[in-house]
C-alpha cells in the first residue's frame, strides 16, 4: 500500500474530512490533499507515526473500569481495563473474597450495585489523565455467580 492510500484509509475509518483529519493532527490542508492525491509523497516516518496514533486513540476511547467498593464516602479504588473479560475476571475473583455482610452490603447497597463499569473516556491534557465523557453503562453483579 502506498503511503497516499495509507494516509486515505486513515482518513476514512477516523471519519474525519481532510480539513478536520489536518487540524486535529496539526497538518495544513493542503498537505493532506497533496499526499492523498499523489503529488507529494509523505516520510515513512510520519505516517507510521499518525497510524499508531490513531490506533492508540482508538484503544483509548473506551475503558472498563471496576470499582473495588462502594460506601457512603463514594467509590473506593478503581482499575482500569482494555477489555470487558479482564474487568468481568477481576471483578469475580474479588466478590469470591468478600465475606457474606461484605457481599449483602454490596446487594443492597441504594448508590448501586458492585460491578464493572463502561465509561468512554478521552485524555483530558490538563488534568493529565483520561476523564470518562459520559454516564456509565453498568454491568450489575447479577454476571457474577
Amino acid at each position: 500500500m502506498t503511503n497516499a492510500e495509507r494516509v486515505k484509509e486513515m482518513r476514512r475509518k477516523s471519519g474525519l474530512s481532510a480539513q478536520k483529519f489536518g487540524d486535529k493532527y496539526g497538518i495544513p490542508l493542503r498537505t493532506i490533499q497533496e499526499w492523498e492525491r499523489g503529488g507529494r509523497t509523505a516520510p515513512d516516518y510520519v505516517i507510521d507515526m499518525l497510524e499508531y496514533i490513531t490506533e492508540v486513540e482508538k484503544l483509548a476511547l473506551t475503558a472498563w473500569v471496576f470499582e473495588e467498593y462502594r460506601d457512603s464516602r463514594g467509590i473506593g479504588s478503581q482499575k482500569m481495563f482494555a477489555s470487558r473479560d479482564e474487568a468481568i475476571a477481576c471483578a469475580a475473583e474479588h466478590w469470591r473474597t468478600l465475606s457474606a455482610p461484605d457481599e449483602q452490603s454490596y446487594i443492597e447497597d441504594p448508590a448501586g450495585v458492585f460491578g464493572v463499569y463502561l465509561y468512554n473516556v478521552e485524555w483530558d491534557p490538563a488534568a493529565g489523565e483520561f476523564v470518562p465523557t459520559g454516564d456509565a453503562l453498568i454491568e450489575a453483579a447479577a454476571w457474577i455467580d
